[in-house]
């Protein structure tokens, strides 16, 4: 179930995805700055309700009066100095003053037709604010304790302060709503801008992908543009791919064309042998042995895979002593020893070059040696710096030129095909590189290689 869904997500264009991406993370960013900016101007809104009603519950005990008159307690509320939703008929903010037992003193003009529950009697100095319900409507509601005193006797009052809070609602979802819709309006905004900044910004790749479409129908052999550089580094090394494919169809072709131009000759020879009466087994043998020489040497050139930025990392020190314990089993009867102390080498390469590459060279030193192959490998930066020299008698001097081509021999007598060391030029002119040969009679040779 999981590989499943992994294919389907990987279905999913980039474009897609990171446009989900934003959307999603917009809706959770969206949904708790709304919810956050509601819950603040919620408290703020009853924040500054309470203190609105504290202030009309001072204004209320600086205003109040209770008069004495033939033992009679009369309270007294001068109009003018209250508020003017106090005295305007259902304005949705209401006064009552109430004694110990809850009979009501005085209210407000603003209860005119309207009743509302009683308040709770507290005692001096207590506070207190709650939400009501009465017919239907909520309510919000201040109540103060007070001892009043009237000559020698002292009452006992509580102040109430009522304020309807339906407007206060209706404010506080006004608000919600307003908030949603231009929250609502931002995400499109930005939404619309992310798409055209989604396809300015992969613009890049979707001209990548049009230029390998129209080279995997051939109407172009690489890619062209040029791309900005999270790009370029892709781009190139598929330039070199397809460059490394055409040259190794390329080397293919000639490969196959000079093979059978090679063999014509051999092939000439060995039907007039044929005929022959008696049969030349010497010079039948020779031929075939000629066009074993021809076949190995253009299927190794064909093969060869040159410079690759993305190939594997080789290890070189490893392979080159991997490939001397193997030659010792070869030549069992020989005792030659080897004198190699380079630290670890990796070098970016195809590992069958480097094999075909050292594996020649070696087997090469190995011949010709007497007792000691000296090899040195360096590398500096991205350049690979080969040395091998052997102790053996050395070679003519007019020889060195003819030793890198095909079939050329220092000594006859020598096992071989007479073609290792022209693979190894092979392959290293596939890496755009260097190889020398320098007699050093009657010291030997010293063969010098450079990779890039």
């Amino acid at each position: 179930m999981t590989k499943v869904k992994a294919i389907v997500s990987n279905k999913i264009s980039l474009n897609r995805r990171m446009l989900l991406s934003v959307i999603v993370l917009l809706v959770i960013f969206l949904t708790l700055t709304a919810t956050v900016l509601n819950r603040i101007n919620l408290k703020s809104s009853e924040q500054a309700l309470r203190e609105n009603l504290n202030t009309q519950l001072y204004a209320l005990l600086s205003a109040a009066d209770v008069e004495l008159n033939n033992k009679k307690l009369r309270f007294v509320m001068p109009s003018s100095q209250l508020s003017v939703l106090l005295g305007q008929a259902n304005s949705g903010l209401y006064a009552q003053v109430t004694n110990q037992n809850q009979d009501v003193l005085w209210q407000s003009d603003s209860l005119l037709n309207i009743s509302l529950p009683k308040a709770t009697f507290l005692k001096h100095g207590l506070q207190q604010f709650k939400k009501v319900a009465f017919n239907g409507d909520d309510f919000l509601q201040l109540s103060y304790g007070v001892q009043w005193l009237v000559g020698e006797q002292t009452i006992s009052l509580t102040f109430n302060i009522s304020k309807n809070l339906s407007y206060f609602t209706a404010q506080i979802n006004n608000f919600s709503d307003t908030l949603w819709f231009w929250l609502g309006a931002m995400a499109f905004v930005l939404i619309v801008s992310q798409v055209f900044i989604l396809r300015w910004g992969l613009l890049p790749i979707h001209q990548v992908v049009d230029e390998l479409k129209r080279i995997e129908s051939g109407s172009q052999l690489e890619i062209l543009q040029t791309y900005p550089k999270e790009i370029e580094y892709l781009s190139s090394n598929i330039n070199q791919l397809l460059n490394k494919e055409q040259q190794q169809n390329k080397r293919y072709r000639l490969a196959l064309g000079d093979l059978a131009h090679s063999l014509k000759t051999p092939l000439a020879v060995l039907q007039n042998i044929v005929n022959e009466k008696p049969l030349d087994e010497s010079e039948f043998n020779q031929q075939i042995q000629k066009m074993n020489q021809l076949v190995e040497y253009q299927l190794q050139r064909a093969s060869t895979v040159g410079k690759n930025n993305l190939g594997s990392v080789v290890d070189i020190t490893r392979l080159i002593n991997r490939t001397w314990q193997s030659l010792k089993k070869v030549y069992p009867d020989k005792s030659v020893s080897i004198q190699f102390a380079s630290p670890k080498v990796l070098f970016k390469a195809d590992e069958g070059d480097m094999m075909e590459l050292f594996g020649n060279l070696l087997d090469n030193a190995f011949k010709w040696t007497k007792s000691t192959v000296f090899i040195d490998v360096e590398k500096r930066k991205h350049t690979l710096y080969v040395s091998l020299k052997d102790d053996g008698e050395g070679f003519p001097k007019h020889l060195v030129d003819q030793m890198k081509q095909r079939g050329k021999r220092a000594d006859q007598q020598k096992p071989g095909h007479g073609i290792g060391l022209s693979i190894v030029a092979n392959i290293v002119e596939s890496y755009n590189g260097e190889f020398t040969i320098e007699n050093q009679l009657p010291q030997g040779a010293q063969i010098t290689i450079v990779l890039n």
